[in-house]
Formats: C-alpha cells, structure tokens, sequence
C-alpha cells in the first residue's frame, strides 16, 4: 500500500486506515446539519444520535458544556490502495490519538412506537375477570353476599357459566355420543340434561325423535362443552349396539317414546332424576336386565313392564308410587314384528308370567299399600325384596305370600305398620337370612315362625340361621365401628419367642428377659443353641422325636406347645416361619429363633399336623396361618386318617401362601416308615378340612386348578362346604380347565345348591386367555389383572366390574 500526502507531513507518520468509511470534512457541524445531509446519501448521518457536535478530531462534545478547542490537524489526505484501490480513512497524528482515541459512532435513535395497550398480569387478568363477574351479577339482579371483599370469591350464575363451558375433565356429550358408537355403552351421569339428548337418536339410529311436551329445547352449546377431540366416525363394521345407558343425576323430566328402538339395552340407569312419567314403550325393551328408576317423582309404572322377560333388578324405590304392575294386563302379547333376514338378531319374546327373571325388587320410600302389590303375581324367584317406609296397613296376605318363596335371603321391612298379629299365622320363609323390622310394633316372639332355625337378635350373623332387626336402629360413626370391631384374623401376631400366658400374681416377662434366660442374647448362645437343635433332629425318631408318638397321646410331654403362637380371642393359629437358614460360622443346619423369627421347636414341614391336632385348642382351632413355611413344602399328617371323624373339625381358613407349594404335594406319615407320596394338593385338602371356606395359595407354584370342584362344589357324603374365597394371586397358572368343568355343571344344571363361592382372585399369573365359560359362575368378585391376555380388554372390567366382565364372557359362549 502507498500513501500520497500533499502536506509537508513524512511518510514514516502514516498509520494504516482504521475503518472503511468516506473522509470528512475538517469542520464541526451541529445534529441539524448531519441530518440534513443524510438525505443526499452522506454516511456522515450515523454520527447524530442527539443534540451533539462532532470536532474535526472526532471528539463528541455535549452543546451545554464549554466548547473543545481544536486541534491540529492535516490537511485533506487521500489515501489509496493498491489492491481494491477504495478509498481510506485519512490517518490521525500521534498526538491526536493520544488525546482522543477514535470511538465508533453512535448508531441513529430507533424510530418511536406507536403506542399500545400494556399486556395484563396475571393478577390484573383475575381482577378483570372478577369485575366482569360482578357486573354480570348486578344486571341479573341476584346477589349472594354484600361483603365487598369477597365478590369474586363465589362463583355467581354468570361465574358457573363460564366454568361449564371450559369443562375439560370429561369429554363433551357429543363426542360420548359418537365414542359410544364402537363400545356400546354411554355414560352421560351429572351433565345437567332435561331429556336424552337427540343426538343419541340421529348417531346412532339415524332418526330424530318427536319434540316433547315439557321438556325444554336442548342447547347445541351444551353438547359441545367438554373435552373435544377430532376422530374418524367410527365404520359400520366397527359400530356395536348400545348396551348400557347411565343418564343418572340429571334434570331430565321427560324421556323420548323412541327410546325402545334400543333394542339391545341390557343396563338402563335413571336414578336422581326429575321423572313424572315413563313411556309405554319401555316394555319394548326386551333385552333390560337392570332398571334403576328411583328417586324420581313417577306416580306409575307402565303397564307392560311386567311382560320384560330378563329383567332382574328393578329398583323404583324413592317415588310416589302407589301400585307396583306385576301382573300382565294383555293375555298374549307378542314381540314386536322383526325382518327375518339372515342377519337380523335373534328374536326375544316377552314373558308369559310376570317378570320370570326378578331377583331384586327395591320399592322403599313410596305411598304403596299392601293390597296394591299383587300377591298372586309375585316372581318366584326373588331373592332380596325392599318395601320398608311405605304404609302398607294390613299386609298379612302380602307376608304370607312372601314366606311361600323359596329363594327368598332378604326382606326389608323397616318403618312400615307390621305388628307381631301380622305375623301370627305365618310360617315358611325356608332360605331367608336377614329380616328387617326397625322401628316397627314387632318384637322378639317373630323368633317363632322360623321353627327350628336359630335366630339372632343382635345383629351377628349365624351359620344357617336368621338375623332379625328389631326397634330403633343405631347409626354409628365409623371410628365407633373400628373401635367395636375386633382385630382381623388375617393380622398376624407377632412370631418371635414369647413367655407363657400371665397367670395370677406372675408377672410377664418381656421378650429379651426370655431370651437372656435361654442364653440367646450373644451370637455363641444362638449358634449353640441351633448346634443342640441339629444334634437333637438326627436322632432317631423312637428314642428323641416328638412326632413318633401318635396322635392320641396329646398329653406327652415330647409334644411342643404351640399355645404361645395361639389366639384364644380369634382361634387363630399362626405358626412361625420355616426358612433356609442363613449362612453362620458354625454352618449349622438348624434355623436361628432368634434372627428369621422361626422356632426350632416346630416342625420344619409347611403342615405339621399331627403337632397341631396334638394341642388342646384344636377342636375349636377355626384359622390356620402358615405363612412363608417353605423350608420343607410337605404336609406332615397323622397314621390313621378317616373322613368321618376329621381332625380339625371346624377350621374355616386356611392360608398356605408363599411356602412353596407345587400342583401336587409331598405326604409322609408321621412313623417315618412308609416312603412319602405325591398327592394333587386340590384332593387333599377337601379331606382334611371338609369345613373349609377361605383358602389362600398365593405365591406359590401352580400352574393348574385341576381338581378344583372338590373344593367348590359342596358334597353331602363328604361334608364339604364349598369355598367362599379362593386367592391363588402370584403364581404360574397357565389353563383354568378346573374353573371350566365347574362352570360347564353350573350351565348344564342351572343352579347349584348351596353354591357359595363369591371371590376368585387370579392375579398376577401367566394366563393367555380367559374361557368364555367362566361367565357362567355366580361370583361377586373376580380379579384377572396382571396376566398376559389381552382380550377381554382391561377397559371391560375396569368400568363394569366383575358383573360386566361375567357377563361379556357369558355372551361370547358359542
């Protein structure tokens, strides 16, 4: 690069360019000026950024203050270069720079913005919300408080309108409607609705119904409000009959007559509802197994509804009924008039007598008398019947009815006229369980009509027997009930090593001071103590081992008690743990008392029942624990075993869980002398313990419930009960083909007498697919989760319950 001066300045002073912009000329120009000729294009108009002056160095100066004196500079230079050949910024003398250093200028002010409105907190945001609120108030004239400070707080008409319209808990009525096209059920419970919406109709039929009398239009904003999704309209091919319809806790007072084109209905919930009348074609509905109508305001039923040929439940109870029609008022009436087409469904016909398939009829708190039931119509197949708080007068033709029916568990009666004359000459009621007569004239002598049936007064239930409530009822708290309500027998004692029962004038000793006594506070004692266990268990049984003497000499002194392990209070027995035993130094093969809460003076096998039938509780013994016995998965039985004379005559439950336990178990006999066998555990335990209700297997082995039906069938000639509670939770189960030969009984028979199974808990085993067969038993719960089929889906039971999940399979039997 060569620089030309045309002042007399050497060339040895020149400095390289600082910055690529024009020259300027060495005179001060004010802002005006600069900006001024900004507009001809000068690169000189960045230099104004307020009121300023520029001085021929450079230098920015403020107006206000004194003016700068200049110095000396050079005259104009241009300075060129030898590549790109632009022009340069002239170079500063030394002294100039020394003075003041070249700053950059200031870029050009931004224009100002317009102005506009501030963005609102979210503070501010709440009170505007809250003075629209209240200006929406006062102009409808309703006012909830004149507290100033808390107008807001309440939400007030126009408040709760806004609140309904941003419901995003739950999807919006339409788009359930549309859901419900490929489920089949329809939930639209506490939606403030005053009919069935007509959507319903036009989705899912493809008609809209007739405008109703009373019922208000609907609003097309309150179909919306919710949570809305966009989908694809569900195909024909995936579209199923809507099955059950919940419309509960509305204001709904009027129903469409449409409504029994819904053929395939089965469940129909109405309940807390504003209905005065029900449409006629409500016996349309052929396939109704439930009907709730209560707490309504409905005068009468429809006049058919009896003719409904499925239905079992039906509760009317909270109206103001005055005539229950159970009778049919037609004699032949038909089914309404189908295609036979190929795929036409299959057609029902309406019952011949009224309501075949009744179980449960709920009509409390109505204006019925008992001379508006009619008696000779009544289904012979009820099993729970509520009628309390209605004024029946003189209901003895109506109770001599109900005592004729034989399946008959329950009969509420509460608050109603009956008397002890109403029950003078009545005799029958052959299965019932609980009679309720609070707050009525009846008194203790009702015991009479039930023969030779034990009946209890104070509210316990009996085996076999009636509990009758009599007088005012009791409400308590629930910390009162808790209280009352004794320890659970499934609560498991405390296993570790306790002295004896205090006696009088001995004083209990703690379990350390028992422990100190036995020498078991050092880890020596411990390890001697299971050395002298270990020598003891390797003697031959005749001369040391406690289990070679027979079961009859309960009284030898060779016999451990177990009364410590024992609860008198429950009769329940819970015996310790028998585990592995932990690694020690002296590799003892006898279990620490002390450490994994065994004892050693207990026999190692998961049964040991000749020890227990040995102690002086066991004819009463109603609760055997034997938890984590898994040391030796046998049962240890006696020599001689008999059915007719069990050995534990009275025991209910039984709980073998995690100890180990495969399909089939080790037997050995208490001599030693005959080879031990393998028994399958489900033909076993129906012999030992005929009286059994409650069995636990949890955690363990099974792959299989093969041989099942002897535990839950009950049999006369071996005096089995049957269960009540089967848990086979945590195990290996692959097939239910044991469940399945019960259920094929059951659907062959109809009804097994004496059935009493109620809960079946499968979870957590390796089952693919559950039989449709198993729809056909009687449970009132069934836990499938956390097995490995996917069909039924996990939704199917999760909204339905066990009833729904029983009644899917049921419809899937070919």
């Amino acid at each position: 690069m060569t620089t030309q001066h045309r002042t007399g300045i050497p060339s040895s002073t020149s400095t390289p360019p600082r910055s690529r912009i024009p020259a300027t000329r060495p005179v001060t120009q004010s802002t005006s000026t600069v900006k001024a000729s900004s507009t001809r294009g000068s690169s000189t108009a960045s230099a104004s950024v307020s009121a300023t002056t520029t001085d021929s160095s450079g230098k920015i100066t403020s107006p206000r203050g004194p003016p700068s004196k200049p110095t000396a500079s050079p005259s104009r230079t241009r300075t060129t270069s030898t590549r790109g050949g632009s022009t340069l910024a002239p170079p500063k003398s030394p002294a100039a720079r020394a003075r003041s250093p070249a700053k950059a200028p200031p870029r050009p002010p931004s224009p100002p913005k317009s102005p506009s409105a501030p963005a609102l907190s979210l503070r501010e945001a709440i009170a505007l919300k809250r003075a629209e609120a209240k200006k929406a108030q006062a102009q409808s004239g309703s006012k909830l408080f004149d507290c100033e400070p808390l107008v807001g707080s309440i939400p007030g008409k126009a408040q709760l309108q806004i609140d309904e319209e941003v419901d995003l808990s739950r999807w919006s009525i339409k788009d359930s409607i549309e859901r419900a096209r490929s489920s089949g059920s329809l939930n639209l419970t506490a939606r403030a609705l005053a009919s069935i919406p007509n959507a319903l109709f036009e989705v899912h039929l493809g008609i809209k119904p007739e405008p109703l009398k009373i019922a208000p239009k609907e609003a097309e904003e309150k179909l919306l409000s919710g949570r809305t999704v966009e989908r694809a309209q569900t195909a024909w091919f995936e579209a199923a009959d809507l099955t059950l319809l919940k419309l509960r806790d509305n204001v709904i007072v009027e129903i469409q007559p449409e409504i029994s084109l819904f053929g395939s209905l089965k469940i129909l919930d109405l309940h807390n509802n504003q209905l005065t009348v029900i449409p006629d074609s409500f016996s349309e509905l052929v396939n109704l197994v439930v009907l709730d109508l209560s707490m309504n305001q409905l005068t009468s039923l429809p006049v058919d509804i009896a003719t409904l040929p499925l239905l079992s439940t039906l509760d009317v109870s909270s109206n103001r009924l005055t005539a229950l029609p159970l009778n049919i008022s037609t004699p032949s009436i038909t089914s309404p008039t189908r295609t036979t087409s190929f795929f036409a469904p299959a057609t029902i016909d309406r019952a011949s007598k009224p309501l075949p398939s009744l179980r449960q009829l709920f009509a409390a708190n109505n204006k019925l008398d008992a001379e508006s039931i009619p008696v000779e119509d009544l289904p012979s197949d009820l099993t729970k019947v509520d009628i309390g708080n209605n004024a029946l007068g003189s209901a003895k033709t109506l109770i001599h009815a109900l005592s004729q029916l034989g399946r008959l568990k329950q009969l509420l009666m509460e608050n109603t006229s009956v008397n002890d004359e109403t029950f003078g000459s009545v005799t029958g009621f052959p299965s019932l369980e609980l009679l309720d007569l609070g707050k009525t004239q009846v008194t203790e002598s009702v015991g009479e009509i039930f023969e030779n049936r034990p009946v209890s007064f104070d509210g316990e239930e009996i085996e076999g027997g009636v509990r009758v409530i009599l007088g005012t009822r009791i409400q308590k708290e629930a910390w009162e009930i808790a209280a009352e309500k004794p320890r659970s027998r499934h609560q498991q004692p405390d296993t570790t090593i306790q002295s004896a029962p205090p006696k009088d004038n001995i004083l209990q000793k703690e379990s350390w001071e028992v422990e100190a006594e036995m020498g078991l506070l050092t880890e020596g004692g411990r390890r001697r103590a299971r050395a002298a266990q270990a020598q003891a268990d390797t003697t031959p049984p005749s001369t040391s081992n406690a289990l070679s003497v027979s079961p009859s000499a309960s009284t030898s002194p060779s016999v451990p008690s177990l009364t410590q392990y024992y609860d008198s209070a429950l009769c329940t027995l819970t015996l310790p743990r028998s585990l592995p035993p932990a690694h020690s130094r002296a590799r003892s093969l006898a279990p620490s008392a002390i450490s994994d809460g065994s004892d050693p003076k207990v026999p190692a096998p998961t049964l040991p029942l000749p020890t227990i039938v040995s102690q002086p509780f066991a004819r009463t013994l109603r609760c055997l624990i034997l938890t984590n016995r898994r040391f030796d998965s046998s049962f240890l039985l006696p020599a001689n075993i008999t059915e007719s004379e069990p050995l534990l005559p009275v025991l209910e439950e039984l709980r073998l869980d995690a100890c180990g336990l495969g399909d089939s178990v080790n037997i050995t006999g208490v001599d030693f002398t005959t080879a031990s066998r393998k028994e399958p555990i489900f033909n076993i335990l129906p012999t030992l313990f005929p009286a059994l209700t409650t069995l636990d297997l949890c955690d363990n082995k099974l792959t299989s419930l093969s041989g099942i039906r002897a535990l839950l069938i009950p049999d006369p000639a071996r005096k089995t009960r049957g269960l009540k509670v089967l848990r086979v939770r945590g195990n290996k189960i692959t097939d239910l083909m044991g469940l399945e030969a019960v259920a094929q009984v059951l659907k062959s028979e109809g009804q097994v007498e004496a059935w009493r199974l109620e809960e079946l808990d499968l979870r957590d085993n390796e089952l693919a697919k559950l039989p449709p067969m198993l729809g056909y038993l009687p449970l009132d719960v069934l836990l499938v989760e956390g097995n490995t089929f996917r069909v039924p889906a996990r939704r199917v039971w999760e909204r339905e319950g066990t009833k729904g999940l029983l009644t899917w399979l049921k419809d899937r039997v070919e």
